[in-house]
């Protein structure tokens, strides 16, 4: 579908029903936590060979992709279990071609592992990478500024494991977690205690040996 080099990978999908909604943006945000938001207009002629959409400094990659309007808000969780949550317009509209913004100021040897739109009256599911796993409402998570260290979404310690992925999850009466060895949890999220936000969560799932 879209030719790669030996170097590059699919790292995000984004379903669009046309490219040429003007109150629709595209927010994207590397694993150093710098964020970028671009007009769809933007990219609405794609050649055969893709475009390249955001221009990233070394040792960086995207993690993933999001839709967004002005009046939404964004939420960025990191791997040591910090979290911060702020205004997509926050994130200055740029060219195609330009860089992004830091949207997360992270502790040394920390790394963005995921980025979301929140959702009224949703909640935000972190899992560990040891499967602990916890539901928090979004309203614990308050606004802030883009660019600052952000607060506390997960606890981490030894018997958790870090934080491996999060998710805003809305009107959802199940999920599926995989592991990286592809073995799947089926799980209800009625099962997934509801807590605060600096907690460790429960056990929702047992990763074999290696996996």
């Amino acid at each position: 579908v879209i030719p790669l080099s030996d170097s590059e990978k699919v790292n995000a999908i984004v379903g669009v029903k046309s490219l040429q909604d003007e109150d629709l943006y595209l927010v994207m945000v590397t694993r150093k936590g710098s964020v970028k938001r671009v007009a769809l207009e933007e990219i609405a002629k794609i050649r055969r060979a893709g475009l390249i959409i955001m221009n990233l400094k070394d040792n960086d990659e995207l993690v993933t992709a999001r839709l967004a309007t002005n009046e939404d808000d964004m939420i960025m969780v990191s791997e040591q279990g910090m979290s911060i949550r702020f205004p997509a317009i926050a994130i200055k509209s740029r060219h195609r071609q330009a860089g992004g913004v830091r949207g997360m100021n992270l502790a040394r040897r920390d790394r963005i592992v995921s980025m979301d739109k929140v959702i009224p009256d949703s909640k935000l599911l972190v899992i560990s990478t040891k499967g602990y796993g916890k539901l928090t409402d979004m309203n614990r998570y308050r606004r802030q500024g883009r660019a600052g260290a952000g607060i506390k979404t997960l606890n981490i310690t030894r018997r958790t494991g870090n934080v491996a992925a999060a998710e805003v999850i809305a009107d959802s009466d199940e999920v599926y977690v995989v592991s990286k060895k592809a073995q799947v949890l089926r799980t209800s999220l009625s099962e997934i205690r509801s807590v605060g936000r600096a907690t460790q969560g429960v056990t929702i799932f047992k990763p074999q040996p290696g996996d």
